[in-house]
């Protein structure tokens, strides 16, 4: 179309040029003809008057000649004048022809002729006579003009002026002639341009319409194309904006926000929009705010929806939807639909997939108007597609690049396997841009895994290892766990085929995290869509990374910690069991291992496997069991070497007679070391057992052999600490006896050491019957335990039974023991005591205290706080002397006494752990041994660390 119009327009130009060249030499030689008519006639009139000037000069001749012959004759001095007059009009007339035959060929020579000829009259005749005729000398003047103006001088003359005005005649008729002959030729000349230019500006009338309809339409047409290039520059300049927007924002809702307000205006549409997956696999919705405020805010729109978008992206295409001939129906989207009229005529909607062809969500722009839909506005659309295709990516790589950091920060301060579970679960997806993400951690000692999942992060579920599910495959294998749609998970794990729907999933993977050789841990990673690109591989090698890195570190805190609470499980064991219960407890958690047990060597020399309550009945089986009995404890006892089993086969061929124990405990593997004191033989062993294969890691064997260390010290130092058990049992059972001769009370005491075995402390208790009847009952408290204890408490107790029973006076009982009890240091405290007396005749109670917790008192009417007289801690003096006042004591009363062991807390005052014992006693009933036996278990603290003492009197009929 352009070479066209560009030939049109150029045969137009020359034809035009044409024209007016025709034209232009028509007027020239029109212009021409008649100049050289005009020039004829005034080469007439210059003829005509070069003839008269001729003659004039002839009359000029003449009358010079008359006139010089008059004033000779006559005298008449103005006959002179007309001379001179005469002469000056002969040189006049001369310079006339000279100036109009200047240019005529053939006139010069006659012109030089006439001029020379006059020059000399001039010179010779005029002038000369002029003078002497002045001068008064007429016969001069005569002679003058006989000599200069004779017949023939004159004739000469007039003859060169009659031959001048022949050849100006006849140079005139012929130019004049051929004047004639150029201006008929011009005019013919003329009117053949003129009769071209008629017949061609016919020829152009009859065109003029076509012509003129061509060149509107190539009018229209550069207006078209200039409005393109404004269009262009303009959507240039609109991309270019949108672009540095974009450039300047981070995150994939911002992005995605400036995107849906610049993509309208960039294409000259009315609305846009822009969906981005979510992470629960529906469309997170960005509009501009026309549209906004047209329909609605935006909203989470699901996948299988019927509005354009939906369609765009479950078609993988481009769609147009409008009346036009190639758009597709509105009633093809329903939603759309019913929003359309007046609002919406044409909708342009497509897909957003990045390389690798995952669909990051999709791009819908809107026009009010039936638009078509032309190449241009798709290939600007597509661009804008892209670009909210790359915004999308690169938004979701800053928040990727955002979870990363945040992850490993989390992590990194993560102490525990829990925590590291618990951020892995509630964080961990954001960095695989999933749905979600969960985390098992292998317990082996109880062959289940502990599985944290967002909606159980404060309590973590307890799955067995053995269950069916793609968790336990992946701890089991120690290889990845692939799952690639919703049906897959369904063929594989028919057991759970509701697991994927209830938690919005259509693919997922979990990895295996080991550490040491051995699987510790699985991640799990779900997502709303079935498809599994690249971009998530990495980022599940980079969670995978992270976690790995996390629960090493965790792992060594739970080891460092494990082997703190195991020392000082060591430090407080006073007895074999106590070393037993340690390593059963904590080492399998040191360790990651499912079971650890201790065998020692009995009084008799034979072994012992310590009895935890993790062994159940069994443990009878494995008690006082020979040197020769073929198990590997006994065998590390015996030898003093180490046993390494590394598999179940192994241990099978190498004891077969353990088979039910190692199938019932889904033993493994299993290493075993001997507890070496210095001296032969080894005084125990250690076994620790993993479910599949044994620990070779020389970290592993570094701990290993450190328990083995500390359990050896721990158990030569018990042995130590049960002979002393057996002495002060011996001292116990001698002082803590009912006494005989009680009236009308009943009585009842317990006893209970802080973590110890040890039958007798620094707390002790005592009842004393009187002849006259009266009952005393005395609660002691002395500072310390074990045998130096024990021997204080017997001193104090001695000297009060003693006291008592010589008949000191109640009210002085406490003043008469201390110069008894001091030595070196008068003032130092040693203790604390309770006295209650008891008198069933006079049917009273009276107290005295040295320093100790008050008494409760229990009647009909509630329950009690009895302080009676007050004197200070055992060790001290007394600083006056009290009375002890006496209350009632009724049939059915009961008074309690403790040390405070059982009311005192290091979370809260004494007086509250008074009433809180206070209020237990109450509720109770029965006989006082049951209430003793109540009272004494009423610690305050989770474990109790001090002794308690506690004595129970009821009054009785």
């Amino acid at each position: 179309m352009e070479a066209v119009d560009d030939v049109r327009r150029r045969v137009f130009v020359l034809t035009t040029l044409s024209v007016v060249a025709l034209l232009a030499v028509s007027t020239i030689v029109l212009v021409a003809s008649l100049g050289m008519r005009a020039d004829a006639s005034r080469q007439t009139d210059a003829l005509r008057q070069l003839t008269t000037a001729s003659s004039d000069l002839d009359t000029a001749l003449s009358t010079q000649d008359i006139s010089v012959r008059r004033y000779a004759f006559q005298g008449d001095g103005a006959f002179l004048d007309q001379h001179a007059e005469a002469r000056d009009a002969a040189d006049d007339i001369l310079d006339k022809l000279e100036r109009e035959l200047a240019d005529e060929p053939g006139s010069d020579a006659d012109i030089e002729l006439v001029r020379e000829r006059l020059a000399s009259w001039r010179r010779e005749v005029a002038d000369p006579e002029i003078e002497a005729i002045r001068s008064g000398d007429l016969l001069e003047a005569f002679e003058i003009e006989r000599t200069g103006l004779g017949a023939e001088r004159l004739d000469q003359l007039r003859s060169a002026q009659r031959q001048l005005g022949e050849r100006i005649q006849t140079v005139n008729r012929e130019r004049l002639a051929s004047i004639s002959r150029s201006a008929d030729v011009l005019l013919v000349v003329a009117g053949l341009v003129a009769a071209f230019a008629v017949v061609y500006g016919v020829l152009s009338s009859l065109n003029q319409r076509r012509w003129g309809r061509q060149r509107r339409e190539a009018e229209a047409e550069r207006a078209a194309r200039e409005l393109a290039a404004v269009l262009e520059r303009r959507w240039i300049g609109e991309l270019a904006t949108l672009s540095a927007e974009v450039n300047r924002t981070d995150t994939v809702d911002r992005l995605v926000d400036v995107v849906a307000r610049g993509a309208a205006q960039a294409l000259g549409a009315d609305y846009a929009t822009v969906g981005v997956v979510d992470r629960t696999g529906e469309l997170r919705i960005a509009c501009d705010e026309a549209f906004e405020e047209a329909v609605g805010p935006p909203d989470l729109l699901p996948m299988d929806g019927g509005y354009p978008l939906a369609v765009a992206i479950r078609d993988r295409t481009t769609l147009v939807f409008g009346s036009g001939p190639d758009q597709r129906s509105f009633d093809d989207v329903p939603l759309l639909a019913a929003v359309a009229p007046g609002l919406v005529a044409t909708t342009l909607a497509a897909p957003l997939v990045d390389g690798s062809g995952r669909v990051l969500g999709g791009l819908v722009v809107h026009w009010r108007t039936p638009t078509e839909v032309d190449a241009t506005v798709r290939s600007r659309f597509d661009t804008l597609g892209s670009l909210a295709t790359e915004a999308i990516r690169r938004g979701r790589l800053y928040e990727t690049s955002t979870a990363l950091a945040e992850l490993s920060a989390d992590l990194a301060g993560a102490p525990t396997v829990e925590d590291v579970g618990g951020i892995i679960a509630e964080h961990g997806w954001r960095l695989a841009d999933a749905r979600t993400s969960n985390m098992a951690v292998v317990d082996a000692a109880n062959r289940t895994l502990r599985f944290y999942d967002p909606t159980t992060r404060a309590e973590p579920l307890e799955i067995p290892i053995d269950a069916k599910g793609p968790i336990n495959d992946a701890v089991r294998t120690g290889e990845r766990t692939t799952i690639g749609s919703r049906q897959e998970f369904e063929e594989r794990y028919p057991e759970i085929a509701d697991a994927p729907r209830w938690a919005g999933i259509e693919a997922a993977v979990v990895l295996p995290i080991v550490i040491r050789g051995r699987v510790m841990a699985a991640i799990g990673v779900g997502w709303a869509r079935p498809i599994v690109s690249a971009v998530d591989e990495a980022a599940l090698a980079t969670l995978a990374e992270l976690a790995r890195g996390a629960l090493e570190r965790a792992v060594l805190y739970s080891t460092s910690s494990g082997m703190s609470e195991l020392a000082g499980r060591l430090a407080e064991a006073t007895t074999g069991t106590d070393v037993g219960l340690a390593v059963d407890e904590t080492l399998p958690a040191v360790l990651g291992a499912s079971l650890a047990r201790l065998a020692v060597r009995n009084q008799h020399g034979r072994i012992d496997v310590v009895r935890p309550p993790s062994m159940g009945a069994d443990s009878a089986r494995f008690r006082d069991l020979p040197l020769e009995a073929e198990i590997p404890l006994v065998d590390v006892i015996r030898t003093g070497r180490e046993v390494l089993i590394d598999d179940r086969d192994e241990f099978r061929r190498r004891y077969p007679g353990l088979v039910p124990e190692i199938e019932a405990l889904d033993v493994g593997a299993l290493w075993a070391v001997p507890l070496l004191t210095g001296r032969d033989p080894a005084i125990g062993a250690i076994a620790v057992a993993w479910p599949d294969r044994a620990d070779r890691d020389p970290a592993t064997r570094a701990l290993l052999a450190t328990v083995a260390d500390l359990c050896g010290a721990t158990l030569e130092r018990t042995q130590r600490s049960e002979l002393e058990h057996e002495l002060v049992s011996g001292m116990t059972e001698q002082l803590v006896r009912m006494p005989p001769g009680l009236v009308g009370v009943e009585c009842a005491g317990r006893y209970q050491p802080a973590l110890s075995n040890l039958r007798m402390g620094g707390d002790w208790y005592e009842f004393i019957a009187l002849e006259d009847g009266r009952t005393i009952a005395v609660v002691g408290d002395v500072v310390g335990h074990g045998v130096d204890a024990a021997i204080e408490m017997a001193r104090f107790r001695t000297t009060i039974a003693t006291l008592i029973r010589t008949g000191v006076p109640f009210d002085d009982l406490f003043p008469t023991l201390h110069p008894l009890v001091s030595d070196e240091e008068p003032t130092a405290f040693r203790g604390t005591a309770l006295c209650i007396e008891i008198d069933p005749r006079a049917g009273t109670l009276r107290l005295t205290s040295a320093g100790h917790p008050p008494a409760l008192l229990r009647t009909d009417a509630g329950v009690r706080v009895l302080e009676g007289s007050r004197y200070p801690p055992l060790g001290m003096p007394p600083d006056d002397h009290q009375t002890a006042s006496a209350v009632p004591f009724e049939p059915g009363d009961v008074v309690v006494s403790f040390t405070d062991g059982l009311v005192e807390s290091r979370r809260a005052p004494i007086d509250d752990g008074i009433a809180s014992v206070a209020e237990a006693f109450l509720r109770l009933r029965g006989d006082v041994e049951s209430i003793a036996d109540a009272l004494v278990t009423l610690s305050p603290e989770a474990e109790a660390t001090d002794d308690v003492a506690v004595v129970v009197v009821r009054r009785v009929d």
